[in-house]
């Protein structure tokens, strides 16, 4: 109570002097309607009389630009883009203060984090028509904003304009334009940028490469990603986790399935990683450098260590194997991560429920079935069910078939026209053409429209490579053609549930 007593009655004093008292109170209100409020807070003993503090004498704290910016940068990073636009009217609204290049960055920042780049291109219009330039960082985050809404197209136009205005795009602006016209098939466009990189004398780090093999492995291009992880490790890139995980899925779609285990093999065992980690204890730095133990490089990957193995990493890898008719290593890998405590997901399952169905083994299809669902409770989707189905058609048992297809109605999940054309198929096989027909009778109700279950029969001997996504295309492209660059993936790692829908293609 003392010191407290001293406090005020130094404030009084100051207030008496002219000093005054600071008020700080929130923002937007009144300098007196807060001091009346922290007054009427206080004991009426300790409470400074309104009237003793002249609030013509008092300093008052303003918002600044600084403050403002902030504030802005903080909503954006949150994902609070509208909030973060508010402020930014209100700060252009403040009398002496306005926005600058760096609050407009700001604010595209939050644009990029929700991929809404048509708010992104009128934002840039706007700050060119009062007369600001928009910077390397609010251009990078505006193709940030169409990478993530995968509007290549847009990004491209963005690039251009830059180039235009003379401002030089940085490692993180080719990244993202890269990245953007690799979500969309692109491939080609992403390559040109990419080698436009070296032509600039831009560094291309571990992220530009990354984008680059991943756009090569969503366009099917084996060897060219192949191409550029072996680069990385010439020039000494550090190759990561999702460099790794696209070059094997780019193998696995090039149906290169010894290539993709040999990548997979390059990453470092979980095990090893565990023993390398007890082994560099922090008493080790105690030791003698000649007795200090060096920690082993695996593979020619670069750097101490390469990247763990991961969820997508299996799923991948199984992939490849389910695709090279290798049932027995895509089932092993699969109890591998398991193994390592690793937890499949429904694209890990669907890639050895698949490598099962191209061998006809029906039995190993449906304990995946039913292992998904009672160890690891994984609902399935018409996928995993396709690919059983077709399992048990290609070896006779149409009985099993029909069975999985029931199973689909009474546990709601929806049965497309791949489903349909699965157990017609099975049906077929079993010389069951009553059951087939009555089935085929069926696709009448459906709301979709139904392929051509003629055309799409005669593919069943063939090895589709249309992923689940691109199922509307015709049978031929099913067959033997590869990818085009103009096909758009929709997944990043793809190749797991590429090849499970592939299968489910079959029929």
């Amino acid at each position: 109570t003392t010191t407290t007593t001293r406090t005020t009655t130094t404030r009084r004093r100051s207030a008496t002097s002219g000093g005054g008292v600071v008020a700080v109170g929130a923002i937007g209100a009144d300098d007196d309607d807060a001091a009346a409020a922290a007054s009427s807070s206080m004991p009426s003993a300790l409470a400074t009389p309104p009237s003793r503090v002249p609030s013509s004498s008092s300093p008052v704290i303003t918002r600044t630009v600084v403050a403002y910016t902030a504030a802005i940068t903080a909503c954006a990073a949150a994902g609070e883009w509208e909030k973060s636009v508010s402020l930014l009217k209100r700060m252009n609204r403040e009398k002496g203060i306005s926005g600058n290049v760096v609050s407009y960055s700001a604010v595209m920042g939050g644009y990029a984090k929700k991929g809404l780049w048509t708010k992104a291109f009128e934002l840039l219009d706007h700050m060119e028509s009062i007369g600001l330039s928009p910077n390397v960082v609010t251009y990078t985050s505006a193709i940030s904003a169409c990478e993530r809404a995968q509007a290549w197209g847009g990004a491209l136009r963005l690039f251009v304009r830059m180039r235009k205005n003379r401002i030089m795009p940085n490692v993180k602006t080719y990244s993202s334009t890269i990245n953007a016209c690799g979500k969309a098939g692109q491939w080609r466009r992403a390559l040109e940028l990419f080698l436009t990189m070296y032509q600039m004398s831009l560094e291309r780090d571990v992220v530009v490469y990354s984008v680059a093999i991943t756009a090569c492995e969503k366009a099917g291009q084996w060897e060219l990603a192949l191409a550029l992880f072996q680069e990385m490790g010439d020039l000494s890139v550090k190759r990561d986790e999702i460099s790794y995980n696209a070059m094997i899925s780019a193998c696995a779609k090039g149906r290169n399935w010894k290539k993709a285990v040999e990548i997979f093999n390059m990453m470092e065992d979980n095990d090893a990683a565990e023993d390398r980690d007890t082994d560099h204890h922090p008493l080790t730095a105690m030791l003698p450098n000649d007795e200090q133990q060096q920690p082993q490089t695996q593979g020619v990957g670069v750097g101490p260590v390469a990247p763990k193995r991961s969820v997508i990493t299996y799923s991948a890898v199984i992939s490849a194997c389910a695709r090279g008719s290798k049932w027995r290593k895509a089932l092993m890998y699969l109890d591998d991560m398991q193994r390592h405590d690793l937890a499949p997901n429904r694209i890990t399952y669907n890639a050895a429920i698949a490598a099962t169905e191209r061998c006809k083994q029906w039995r190993k299809a449906l304990y995946l079935l039913r292992l998904m669902v009672n160890k690891d409770q994984i609902r399935p989707d018409a996928i995993s069910y396709q690919s059983a189905m077709q399992a048990a058609g290609k070896a006779g048992r149409w009985d099993i078939a029909l069975m999985l297809f029931n199973e689909m109605a009474v546990v709601g999940i929806p049965r497309d026209t791949l489903t349909y054309s699965s157990i017609i198929n099975a049906l077929a096989q079993g010389a069951q053409w009553e059951k087939a027909l009555s089935i085929f009778q069926e696709i009448n109700t459906m709301q979709q429209p139904m392929q051509s279950i003629t055309s799409t029969t005669t593919t069943t001997k063939s090895s589709p490579t249309m992923s689940s996504s691109s199922s509307s295309s015709s049978s031929s492209s099913v067959t033997t053609s590869p990818r085009t660059s103009e096909e758009v993936l929709q997944s990043r790692y793809v190749a797991a549930s590429d090849v499970t829908a592939s299968a489910s293609a079959a029929a």
